[in-house]
């Protein structure tokens, strides 16, 4: 999973937000 940067909430990206 590496998408966990600034992409959205839906993404996977909620750990940055």
């Amino acid at each position: 999973q590496k998408i966990r940067t600034r992409r959205g909430k839906a993404s996977g990206g909620s750990r940055d937000s």
